[in-house]
């Protein structure tokens, strides 16, 4: 893993910035395979729909969104770039976001908009300029910021139970 996050560092100040082209190798039932700065990275996607159908459970019994949970997942158990998987997360979010609003809605637990509206904006320029923000910054920064905003929100639930 450290050997890892070098090699991803050393290329990171190579480049200077984000400007790699994502290239899959390999697409089938059981592994999606793709080079991302000349390294090569590989993944189940049954693992994977595993993972985001429990995070849809927990985020739909929550009212939060998957992504904000699912991307340290993917990245610390996948071993996949944050570069790589930042778009997907979000636009998974916002898909399961529709259907969340839809399903509550239907439940007889209509959103309030405005508090709806002022997040998602809010959220909009967050996303904006994070992924603005994202290609100025090493890989190792990112998980480090979110490993402490995961532990955070871990030590806050848990604290929650007991006090």
């Amino acid at each position: 893993m450290e050997l890892k996050d070098k090699k991803i560092d050393e290329k990171f100040k190579k480049h200077g910035r984000v400007l790699s082209e994502l290239k899959v190798s390999k697409v089938c039932l059981n592994c999606i395979e793709f080079e991302f700065w000349n390294e090569k990275y590989s993944f189940s996607p049954i693992n994977l729909f595993a993972i985001s159908f429990v995070i849809g459970i927990i985020g739909g019994a929550y009212g939060v969104g998957g992504g904000a949970l699912l991307a340290p997942l993917i990245v610390a158990f996948f071993k996949l770039p944050v570069y790589t998987i930042a778009g997907a997360t979000l636009f998974s979010t916002f898909v399961t976001s529709i259907i969340g609003v839809i399903s509550y809605t239907a439940l007889g637990y209509p959103p309030n908009l405005r508090i709806g509206l002022v997040l998602g904006f809010s959220g909009f320029i967050g996303i904006y300029i994070g992924s603005r923000l994202q290609k100025s910054i090493p890989e190792r920064v990112i998980r480090i910021v979110l490993s402490i905003a995961v532990l955070i929100l871990a030590l806050r639930y848990i604290s929650q139970y007991w006090w």
